[in-house]
């Protein structure tokens, strides 16, 4: 009998494939890893009813806080349902439970019951600050710390860092895989922004430990074993933020985490994750950079250090209880379970159910679609079978309440004129070039100031006047936020009411752009749009950090209209931006082993996080994975375009001349087998100005995008066609009908690739 002929290469690739196998049966063979956890969620910081408080403890306000339980018990949530942790090895202290003496207890009782070689987790949220240590061999003589919630009490002082130094060495030493998590600050620095946040900081200790000790930073051993993520630098803040009003409130850094967690594959490294969590918190508009330390060779690593043999991308959920006709899961907002997310049996995939409310952070309620109710249990865990998008909006604005008139509004423009005619100040106009130091505004009609050189917020101002005021910010970088006339908030509410994809705000903290009002080159009133944070230093964010002021020039309705259709339109633009960055495809999008790569094209190195200088000659790829010919390779359309600092879209691939045929993946080389690179550029671009993050976008897509031209190259939006699915949304807005030939399906398996790339100087 004649054997079929195998080739070279299928014989290579089966046998690869055998040894793949072979590693991977040998792996879930060995017993997986012990892990452990310990999370700490600290909103309570006042003494309780009827306590006790001495002059002499160690500080005398305590600001509470509203998302770290929240964080805390979401991370929980999380790391059951993606990273396999069991709810019983999981310690939890919230609140009046997170002493010191509780913490570090809680602490010591981890190290004692992960065994060498497990894995362990600390999280912590709430309030970061510092203690005096006048023996400390440190400049500034204070050591950073956490803060317990009986900090109220006397004698008990935060628990520092050289104390959670010490107790993570301990771990290094037991070679335990350790990763602690941290969102709080150590900065009494306030976020620059026209309504200042609450942040996660309290003063200071007035406490002095006299500890002239020293630590090695067990991040700074070799192979430690150890990562640790913080929520932000030393000397900013650590912000909240509520994604939407029916969701609860988080901490910046956590929310970004928690979103990048249900987007990416559990397997993803922790150098991916923690990119992503950037980009994530630069889309939420806040100026906060997070710092990823620890063990180099853990950055390669899943995010808790678990061999990649020992996770699965699928979700499944055990069922709680059963209520009439409801089943109650374990799965909730945290894990990423939307209402309208099918799941069914593990070991009986004919019993099918649906999410019809979320009952919290790790709970929701479903209904039985098919099988037998009585089966449940049999069926056992529940598998998450399709893929359901957040009704989240891409936008929020803040539009503040006021009930001024136009002529009172004319009357500060004309103010505000003279404050930059008097050379007094250092009157501020683009916040990119110059982040201001004293923001005025008006708080029911009556001007009050945030002073950021000296961390002082909401002084009331007796009178507004160039005197007045010059007393405040003689020399300072000054800037006036108009406030709205009352018609023109009504106008621009009106505007809003009924549009999905961007929301108004109630609450200026919970907004990604906030209204702002200045003067234009006439002195009459102008309004846009800002981040809520405004930072010089976050030039190198994704969005972008202001809008141009629209001038109201005239007290009509006509005029009213004029500047509310543009901010509309700014609003519009920003959304859609925001949209791609935030966009998660679906997991079972498909096998799509092709990555966006940006090299120099003089020494043909990868750009990486540290960006790229301007002038540099770069070349754009797509470039496939190692793996790309273990498996059949999906035949889909191929879009590459880039959204810039400046939020303006260009379609790169393919030529808008060439709409979809030319850009069918894969394209085979001669030996017909599918081609490895393709270069974007057909010469060399260079970095150009201005500084800040460029974004590139691969979308990959079954069926052909129409007119994909002009969907990714517009510069402004006017309108947006109906639609519920995320993608549908993204490639409808803009297109004011489907005359214009550009109207798509929602593609049914589709995959997107992101790669941001900085600009500097």
């Amino acid at each position: 009998m004649d054997l079929p002929y195998i080739s070279y290469r299928s014989y290579r690739k089966f046998l690869f494939l055998a040894i793949l196998s072979f590693i991977a049966l040998t792996a879930w063979c060995q017993n997986p890893p012990v892990k452990n956890a310990l999370v700490i969620g600290i909103d309570k910081y006042n003494p309780p009813p009827g306590a006790k408080v001495s002059n002499a403890s160690g500080r005398m306000e305590w600001p509470e806080l509203e998302g770290c339980r929240n964080d805390a018990a979401a991370i929980k949530e999380m790391i059951i349902a993606r990273f396999g942790f069991q709810s019983k090895h999981i310690t939890e202290l919230y609140d009046y439970k997170a002493t010191r003496q509780a913490i570090l207890a809680a602490m010591e009782d981890l190290l004692k019951r992960t065994p060498e070689n497990g894995i362990a987790l600390i999280y912590y949220a709430g309030h970061g600050s510092f203690i005096r240590n006048s023996m400390s061999k440190e400049a500034d003589k204070y050591d950073e710390s956490i803060v317990p919630s009986d900090t109220w009490k006397e004698g008990v002082p935060d628990i520092r860092d050289k104390e959670i130094a010490r107790i993570f060495n301990r771990f290094v030493d037991k070679k335990i895989k350790l990763t602690a998590i941290f969102d709080c600050c150590h900065s009494g620095s306030i976020a620059r922004g026209i309504y200042p946040g609450k942040s996660r900081y309290i003063k200071g200790s007035n406490y002095d430990v006299k500890d002239s000790s020293t630590v090695i930073p067990p991040e700074t051993r070799p192979n430690a074993n150890i990562i640790i993520l913080s929520a932000a630098q030393d000397d900013e803040p650590a912000k909240e933020y509520r994604l939407d009003y029916g969701e609860p409130p988080h901490g910046v850094f956590t929310l970004a985490l928690l979103e990048t967690l249900k987007q990416q594959s559990v397997k993803a490294s922790v150098q991916n994750i923690f990119n992503n969590v950037r980009a994530m918190i630069k889309s939420f508009g806040k100026s906060q950079e997070p710092v990823l330390a620890g063990d180099v060779n853990r950055f390669n690593e899943t995010l808790l250090g678990i061999d990649k043999g020992f996770l699965s991308d699928r979700l499944s959920f055990p069922v709680i209880a059963m209520k009439d006709s409801s089943i109650i899961l374990q799965a909730g907002w945290a894990a990423g379970v939307r209402v309208g997310n099918e799941l069914m049996g593990e070991n009986d995939s004919t019993v099918k159910i649906k999410i019809t409310n979320l009952l919290g952070l790790g709970k929701s309620e479903a209904k039985l679609l098919s099988g037998d109710i009585s089966n449940l249990s049999a069926a056992g865990p529940f598998e998450l079978s399709n893929w359901v998008s957040a009704s989240t909006p891409l936008l929020t604005i803040y539009i503040p309440e006021s009930h001024t008139s136009y002529q009172e509004i004319m009357d500060r423009a004309a103010i505000n004129m003279a404050f930059q005619k008097s050379g007094k100040f250092n009157f501020i106009q683009q916040f990119d070039l110059t982040p201001p130091d004293i923001i005025i505004n008006f708080s029911e009609g009556k001007p009050v100031a945030n002073d950021f050189t000296k961390h002082l917020l909401n002084i009331p101002i007796p009178k507004f006047s160039v005197s007045e005021i010059e007393n405040l910010a003689s020399n300072k970088n000054l800037f006036v936020n108009l406030a709205p006339p009352e018609q023109l908030i009504s106008t621009l509410k009106n505007k809003f009411k009924n549009f999905t994809t961007i929301r108004l705000a109630n609450n200026p903290n919970d907004a990604t752009y906030i209204l702002y009002g200045t003067t234009d080159e006439n002195g009459n009133p102008a309004y846009g749009l800002v981040k809520a944070d405004i930072t010089g230093r976050d030039s190198l964010s994704s969005l972008p950090l202001y809008t141009k002021p629209v001038t109201l020039s005239a007290n009509s309705s006509a005029a009213y209209e004029n500047v509310t259709d543009n901010i509309f339109e700014q609003a519009l633009k920003i959304s859609k931006i925001r949209g791609w960055l935030t966009l998660a495809a679906p997991q079972d999008g498909g096998f799509f082993p092709y990555r966006l790569e940006m090299r120099d094209a003089t020494t043909d190195k990868i750009i990486d996080s540290n960006g790229v200088k301007i002038g540099t000659r770069l070349d754009l790829r797509i470039e496939a994975n190692d793996d790309y010919l273990d498996y059949p390779i999906p035949r889909k359309y191929i879009y590459v375009f880039t959204i810039d600092v400046n939020g303006r879209m260009q379609l790169i691939y393919p030529l808008a001349s060439e709409g979809s045929s030319q850009n069918k993946f894969p394209i085979n080389d001669d030996q017909g087998m599918p081609q490895k690179v393709l270069s974007l550029f057909s010469r060399p671009a260079k970095a150009a100005l201005p500084t800040g993050t460029d974004q590139y976008f691969l979308l990959a897509s079954e069926e052909p995008i129409q007119s994909p031209g002009m969907l990714f190259n517009q510069k402004g939006v006017r309108a947006t066609l109906p639609g519920n699915h995320p993608l549908a949304t993204l490639l409808k807005m803009g297109n004011e009908s489907n005359a214009r030939s550009a109207y798509n399906t929602t593609p049914a398996n589709w995959n997107l690739v992101k790669l941001s790339i900085k600009v500097i100087q």
